[in-house]
């Protein structure tokens, strides 16, 4: 995503918006982009997780907003070939793939919502890059109201960005949602 980025070369200064578990990730994109010349305005995120300090994983911050969602994540991933969110045999695949992949919450299929690609153990597991020095632009938050799978709990997520003294927009639409907060972003 970053090299794409870079390469699409977009106009200064740049807001950043991640939804569900890319949102910590986006301090990392951030600074490739600062490494790039390019000067960060903000950040959004849409009913996502939010960059927390020290070493996490999406595991982790699966379990600080949904504990049961969390260990239903672990029962699933550590099956045989065990994937989270798990995998529904009787709906629509992801393009390309040949059985059902509707993701799936602690409370059931997540049909009709954005959906996040089933992943396996490592991925959930695995460090995610440090927030070193974040936040290093102001921050605002986008609450549709609809589950991100993997997330766990988003009214969690959007609590804390509201404790965090961010701008919280509760707004159904996520474009609207996002451009609404970006009204909230000074400059």
């Amino acid at each position: 995503m970053a090299q794409h980025l870079q390469l699409a070369a977009p106009a200064d200064p740049l807001v950043v918006v991640g939804h569900g578990s890319a949102g910590p990730l986006l301090p990392a994109l951030a600074r490739t982009q600062r490494a790039g010349g390019r000067h960060i305005a903000g950040y959004v995120f849409v009913d996502a997780t939010l960059p927390r300090p020290g070493p996490t994983s999406h595991l982790d911050l699966l379990k600080a907003a949904a504990p049961d969602e969390e260990r239903l994540a672990h029962e699933h991933l550590h099956a045989p070939g065990g994937v989270w969110p798990a995998l529904a045999d009787s709906e629509k695949p992801f393009p390309g793939e040949s059985r059902g992949t509707v993701p799936h919450t602690a409370q059931g299929p997540a049909q009709g919502l954005p959906q996040a690609r089933p992943r396996d153990h490592q991925f959930w597991s695995e460090t995610l890059p440090p927030a070193i020095d974040w936040p290093d632009a102001p921050c605002a938050y986008v609450h549709t109201g609809q589950p991100a799978p993997g997330c766990g709990d988003v009214d969690f997520w959007a609590r804390s960005a509201r404790s965090r003294g961010w701008p919280v927009t509760e707004e159904p639409d996520p474009l609207q949602g996002v451009r609404a907060s970006l009204d909230h972003l000074p400059g």
